[in-house]
C-alpha cells in the first residue's frame, strides 16, 4: 500500500469516526428522550412547555422554537424534520378544543 493511500484510509477513517452514528437501537431510544429533555427544560419554556394536564405540550413560539431550542439539542434540523419525526414517533396533534395545537401520545 502506498503512502498515499495509506493517508487516504486514515483521513476517510477519522472523518468515519468523527460523524455521529445513527443506527436503529439509538433512534429507538434517543429521540423520547431527548423530547422530554427539551420539554422539561425550564430554559425552553418559552417556547414549548408541559400543558397542566401532563400529558400534552404546546409549541407556543414555533420560529423561536426553530431558531434557538432546536439547534441546541437537535443539530442544524429543521421544523418540519422535527414534527416528521414527531409523527413517525405516533404523536398526534390536537386539532381542536382548549389543547389545539398541542401534541400527545396516545402510548
Amino acid at each position: 500500500m502506498s503512502n498515499v493511500e495509506k493517508q487516504t484510509n486514515s483521513n476517510t477513517a477519522k472523518a468515519a469516526a468523527a460523524a455521529p452514528k445513527y443506527d436503529d437501537e439509538l433512534e429507538k431510544t434517543a429521540f423520547p428522550l431527548l423530547l422530554h429533555e427539551i420539554i422539561s427544560d425550564p430554559s425552553t419554556d418559552y417556547c414549548i412547555h408541559w400543558l397542566s394536564c401532563g400529558t400534552r405540550f404546546m409549541i407556543s413560539d414555533k420560529k423561536k422554537f426553530s431558531k434557538e431550542v432546536l439547534p441546541r439539542f437537535y443539530g442544524n434540523a429543521k421544523f418540519t424534520s422535527f414534527t416528521r419525526r414527531l409523527k413517525r414517533w405516533s404523536f398526534t396533534r390536537v386539532p381542536s378544543g382548549p389543547f389545539m395545537g398541542a401534541y400527545f401520545n396516545p402510548k
